[in-house]
């Protein structure tokens, strides 16, 4: 009798979120089953969907399938565990970033959606893809959280897991059972699917979906925005900090570094590789974390775990499918932040950098353009250069690639112009709060992700809290995001559930100097209290990197 009231009681809850009236719990019917989640006082929150069967066993380093429907109710209300990467967890803010649990059992998503959202909504939808070097980080955990921009925007965010490290990028082998690379891609590609084919039931329109990453997650969606496999899946794109100077390997290099993997968690022919645990993969791909397959390519070192260029999910790097223009037509916004390297540099590199071994890293990077580089930035004798290796590494890798990626799309021809409308941005705000343990090298500057607390709005969730100003500054970016997800235009004013006056700067859409055909442009920089529209950003700076190229 307790069961046939438990039913009972489920069916009137679905009753009640089809009529836009919140029960006991929110309930949805999806591909995977039936799905139980929670009203919170700001939103519906659905944890832990599973998106795919589980890669696990014979399935560690297959292509990801749809899952099989749960039978009865499945409970979404726990944040999801993290896919398999190196413990423990050590990255800025952990109390935001860090998975309390990992497993290979890890593909999931998590969908959050207005209090009122009913079948019928057809609101837009935000996919949000992770970043971390494709070696680290999950959709779970607090800064990630959908809840203020469904509350208050009428917008769908959808955070996403996806296979990482060896197991999400291993190439080694011949033969149907032999790793291939691209998983982690795969995964992304088949939660979008799961979205299109899912989340009109939550609310959303499957039509009107944003495809938004940061770092590992910007260069996943530049690879989505080429795909004809992904093709149809969103309509619009975000890019946050994609590092385009940095080349993919192809599958001969990717093959070479699987060669030393291998040789590293001691086995010889992939049936051993199958039997290995997680924690044996953890160490394995740390031990070769730091070995160069091809020394004319020696920032890859940077992000040695990555999507392999095989001809088949991935075709091109991603800086040639900007500027050849090989990418599906649509919105974008795109931009980076003003000290992108810091993170890396005084991460990599945990003593001061000698003015020897600034000159080796110049040497060793930039080869036959040594010279040059060499001339403007000059090693300081006794003294510690890793503030002039952050500058050069956060114009080279991040700031002047991604405008010369820019350049090459917005100049293609007039009509490929009218289909690509860029808005371009740079996030120049050190954030108010602090980094955290090991990290104090990031406080007062606008380092790697120093963004997302912002774009999500979700420094409460983590024990921080926002001056007056930076309150301004993240409203702003999220009324700019959403605006975007809603209509393809960050400007203009969405009719929101918080009601707060819209003071947004208009933000001007990026536009080549038509006099001249200069890479002169519209850039909206952020900080706080006032952001401003500039021009020709970083112009000089770009004009001396463009000259010797994004392929070192």
């Amino acid at each position: 009798m307790k069961s046939v009231c438990l039913v009972c009681a489920l069916l009137a809850a679905t009753s009640m979120l089809a009529a836009g009236q919140p029960g006991p719990s929110p309930i949805v019917d999806t591909t995977s089953g039936r799905v139980v989640g929670l009203f919170t006082k700001q939103a519906q929150v659905f944890r832990s969907i599973p998106y795919a069967r589980p890669p696990v066993g014979a399935m560690r380093w297959k292509d990801p399938l749809p899952p099989f429907p749960v039978p009865g109710i499945l409970q979404a209300t726990e944040d999801p565990p993290g896919c398999p990467q190196t413990l423990p967890c050590v990255l800025p803010l952990p109390q935001f970033l860090c998975p309390k649990k990992v497993s290979e059992d890890c593909l999931f998503l998590n969908i959050f959606t207005p209090l009122t959202a009913t079948p019928t909504s057809k609101l837009p939808v935000m996919v949000f893809l992770h970043g971390g070097n494709f070696l680290r980080g999950y959709s779970g955990g607090g800064l990630y959280d959908g809840q203020y921009i469904a509350n208050t925007t009428s917008t769908i965010v959808v955070t996403v897991n996806y296979r990482l490290g060896a197991i999400g990028f291993l190439a080694f082998g011949e033969g149907d059972n032999a790793p291939k690379g691209n998983y982690g891609i795969k995964d992304q590609r088949l939660a979008l699917e799961f979205v299109r084919d899912n989340v009109v039931n939550f609310g959303g329109n499957p039509e009107e979906v944003t495809l938004w990453g940061q770092s590992a997650g910007a260069v996943s969606v530049v690879l989505h925005m080429a795909s004809l496999r992904s093709a149809g899946l969103f309509n619009k794109a975000i890019i946050e900090s994609d590092p385009f100077s940095i080349t993919l390997k192809d599958l001969n290099k990717a093959k070479k570094l699987g060669e030393d993997f291998v040789k590293a968690i001691g086995c010889k022919d992939i049936e051993c590789l199958y039997a290995k645990s997680i924690e044996d993969i953890a160490e394995a791909q740390f031990a070769v974390l730091s070995k160069i397959v091809d020394l004319r390519h020696v920032l890859e070192i940077f992000l040695q775990w990555t999507p392999i260029v095989d001809g088949v999910d991935v075709l091109e790097q991603p800086i040639d499918v900007f500027t050849q223009g090989k990418i599906t037509p649509m919105p974008a916004i795109i931009g980076t932040t003003s000290e992108e390297t810091v993170f890396f540099i005084y991460e990599g590199f945990p003593k001061p950098l000698s003015a020897a071994e600034l000159d080796l890293l110049e040497l060793g990077i930039f080869g036959t353009h040594y010279p040059a580089v060499h001339n403007i930035y000059s090693p300081t004798k006794n003294q510690d250069n890793r503030p002039i290796a952050a500058v050069m590494g956060t114009e080279y890798t991040f700031s002047c690639s991604t405008r010369e990626a820019i350049w090459g799309l917005t100049n293609l021809t007039q009509s490929s112009k009218a289909r690509n409308p860029l808005w371009v941005y740079a996030f120049n705000h050190s954030m108010s709060f602090d980094w955290g343990k090991g990290f104090e090298f990031c406080n007062g500057h606008a380092c790697h992700g120093v963004e997302l607390p912002f774009v999500f709005h979700t420094a409460n969730l983590g024990g921080l809290n926002y001056t007056a100003d930076e309150l301004v500054l993240t409203n702003t970016m999220v009324d700019y995001w959403t605006n975007f997800a809603h209509t393809g235009n960050p400007n203009g004013y969405i009719n929101r559930a918080e009601k707060r006056p819209s003071k947004l700067l208009e933000w001007p859409q990026y536009r080549v100097d038509p006099s001249t055909g200069t890479k002169a442009s519209n850039c909206l920089r952020f900080k706080a209290p006032n952001s401003e529209v500039i021009q020709d950003y970083m112009g000089d700076t770009c004009r001396f990197w463009d000259s010797i190229g994004y392929n070192v």
